[in-house]
């Protein structure tokens, strides 16, 4: 079986958003019921994941956490949604999304990440 068809064949609970960085570029790789595609996540930068997932913002208090989730929401879970289809409307109940983090993302709460207002950031 080709890896394609048995990506087809594993996304019965949920689609897979596969997360990935690199120095040239960022990207989802998606997995749904009817095809394999990838998505450029720009915000998504190199630069900008060590920034966020840096030692001190993490260590350094609730204003960077909610900087880094805000940021994770903006660069890489809300383009994935919309490219799902998820966002903005409201979608009930929610589905399963299987998230996959490569490399640098690997560090990435990504199950955390949400949109706050912009006077929190």
């Amino acid at each position: 079986m080709e890896s394609e068809e048995y990506l087809l064949l594993v996304v019965y609970e949920g689609p897979i958003a596969v997360l990935n960085v690199t120095e040239l570029r960022s990207d989802a790789i998606l997995v749904t019921k009817g095809h394999v595609e990838s998505i450029s996540l720009p915000l998504l930068s190199h630069a900008s994941v060590k920034q966020y997932l840096g030692k001190g913002v993490v260590e350094d208090g609730n204003g960077n956490k909610r900087a880094l989730l805000g940021w994770l929401w903006k660069a890489a879970v809300q383009p994935v949604l919309q490219e799902l289809g998820y966002f903005p409307q409201i979608v009930h109940p929610w589905p399963r999304i299987w998230w996959i983090e490569v490399g640098l993302m690997a560090q990435a709460p990504i199950h955390a990440a949400t949109k706050y207002p912009e006077a929190v950031l």
